[in-house]
């Protein structure tokens, strides 16, 4: 007599826990490459903005040296690509700044298209079935033209030596219809209605333990790549509230489908409201002064020196108790506060609260070479306080200062 033992449910359990094992340590993975991605890009954008800070300085006294001003606006060209590459880092956390409007999503499809036409001409025959009813999403259009044009030239690649064939689709899709396509993303389908984006591919197809890996930073099979475009791209979508999924089959080619939140018409209006604010034209007056609390020389020097190139005085700081300490010294005649986010001791976002509470109208420049989105400090409801992200020229300094400092003698 023999005894049967069914252990088919065991068995499924077990093999669901090491998946969910294994889901979980490349969450942690990708969580610690997020943090380190994110380190990088600060330290390099507080460098960079000694070079692109000195180089817009350079700029505005070459006015007379036409040859001189060329090469320094072919370095700040340089300057500026490496910036984009830190803002790829920042991207991947998916808590970057954003410039959200109201788009629609097949035009920005189109139109990131058009970009790389002459490319995707001499490698692929593009095809298109696109929604011929508008896609309204809120969402900033260059990130989201950065994610369309990455999938494109990705597609391209991977046609190697042979011509391919790629599909480009925009549908709109109920979280029902969704789930019924089974996308690895399904826990991240959670809104009732969706914008979807779809690009396929006949290509080489990506393999198995490759495929797991592709959002990660820093990693590429590709000769000259980065490891990052994939990675802001899934950083891109998260901030926007959506979801992007892969599925790929070696040699039959390659499919991304990116999900956006699909605007109802009283999401339009209330979006269109919000995202239409009218700024009058402010000039500083010249004997502004501006209190700078920067532990980082680099940046101090820079800002120094733009201050000082618009004719404006400036008292320095290079902690937050110091800086606590001459706000108080010299209040009566400080214009505006420009502080950087992190300083030792005492953080920045310590001392801005600190400040808030001496004066609640004192204009407050925040600055950090992280994005506003990685900085747990909402100024939204603070119409003296905006954030200008290192690296900056002069110009963008000064058009930040314009937005906070009324002529009107309030700030006086």
């Amino acid at each position: 007599m023999g005894i049967s033992i069914d252990v088919t449910t065991r068995k499924k359990a077990e093999n669901e826990y090491k998946e969910w094992l294994h889901k979980l340590e490349q969450s942690q993975r990708l969580e610690s490459l997020g943090l380190l991605a994110s380190s990088i890009a600060h330290d390099f954008n507080n460098i960079l903005q000694g070079v692109i800070g000195n180089i817009s300085l350079a700029n505005e006294l070459l006015s007379e040296n036409p040859q001189a001003k060329h090469l320094v606006l072919r370095a700040q060209d340089s300057a500026e690509k490496a910036a984009e590459i830190t803002t790829q880092l920042l991207s991947y956390s998916g808590k970057n700044s954003c410039e959200k409007k109201m788009i629609d999503l097949t035009e920005t499809v189109r139109e990131a298209y058009k970009l790389v036409e002459r490319l995707s001409a001499k490698k692929a025959d593009i095809r298109f079935d696109v929604s011929l009813r508008p896609l309204p999403i809120f969402a900033d259009i260059r990130k989201l033209r950065q994610v369309v044009l990455n999938l494109i030239t990705n597609a391209i690649d991977s046609f190697k030596s042979k011509r391919g064939l790629i599909y480009i689709r925009t549908y709109s899709a109920t979280r029902e219809e969704l789930l019924d396509l089974n996308l690895e993303v399904i826990n991240e389908i959670r809104l009732d209605n969706y914008a979807i984006f779809e690009i396929e591919d006949n290509g080489s197809g990506i393999p198995a333990n490759i495929l797991e890996r592709i959002f990660e930073p820093f990693f590429s099979t590709k000769v000259s790549g980065k490891g990052i475009g994939l990675a802001a791209c899934q950083g891109i979508i998260k901030l926007h509230e959506g979801f992007i999924g892969v599925s790929s089959t070696v040699g039959s080619g390659t499919s991304f489908t990116i999900g956006l939140p699909l605007q109802s018409s009283a999401e339009i209006a209330s979006n269109l409201n919000s995202s239409t604010q009218l700024s009058d034209a402010k000039k500083l007056k010249l004997n502004s002064n501006f209190l700078i609390i920067e532990d980082e020389e680099i940046s101090s020097n820079v800002c120094t020196s733009m201050l000082d190139h618009l004719e404006f005085k400036s008292t320095l700081a290079k902690d937050g108790k110091t800086g606590i300490q001459k706000y108080l010294e010299f209040k009566s005649e400080i214009t505006c506060v420009i502080l950087d986010v992190s300083l030792p001791e005492i953080d920045g976002i310590e001392v801005y609260s600190m400040i808030r509470k001496l004066d609640g109208n004192i204009p407050i420049l925040l600055t950090s070479g992280y994005s506003l989105g990685q900085i747990s400090l909402d100024i939204s409801a603070d119409t003296q306080t905006t954030f200008l992200q290192k690296p900056y020229t002069m110009k963008q300094l000064q058009d930040s200062l314009n937005t906070i400092i009324k002529t009107d003698g309030a700030n006086e």
